[in-house]
């Protein structure tokens, strides 16, 4: 339930905890076994996963649960390309200023 000023409360949907992590591990799953792979083509797939779940998950008041998911897969998918070397050269403000980074789509509800 979620309150509403006004008016009182509101039933509201929200995906289930135990999708989300599912979600997360095949990404990340998938990110370190493919971690050998261009930065770009990452991009290209994660893209498709994450407008795949915004899709399907994308119900009114999971916006916050959205970012959380992407802020997520950000970060795993960071933590893979820095596992490529010992002495990794991505700290995050690099990363976020890449062209392949900031491919990754904004959750936006249906």
């Amino acid at each position: 339930m979620r309150k509403r000023p006004k008016r009182g409360y509101r039933l509201a949907r929200k995906p289930a905890e135990d999708r989300r992590n599912r979600f997360l591990a095949r990404a990340k799953a998938w990110v370190t076994e493919h971690r050998h792979l261009s930065p770009w083509f990452h991009a290209k797939v994660l893209r498709r996963k994450l407008l795949g779940y915004y899709a399907y998950f994308g119900l009114r008041h999971c916006l916050s649960t959205l970012r959380h998911i992407k802020w997520h897969t950000e970060r795993l998918w960071i933590t893979a390309l820095r596992n490529r070397s010992q002495r990794h050269k991505l700290p995050w403000s690099r990363v976020a200023n890449q062209p392949w980074f900031r491919m990754l789509p904004e959750p936006k509800l249906r």
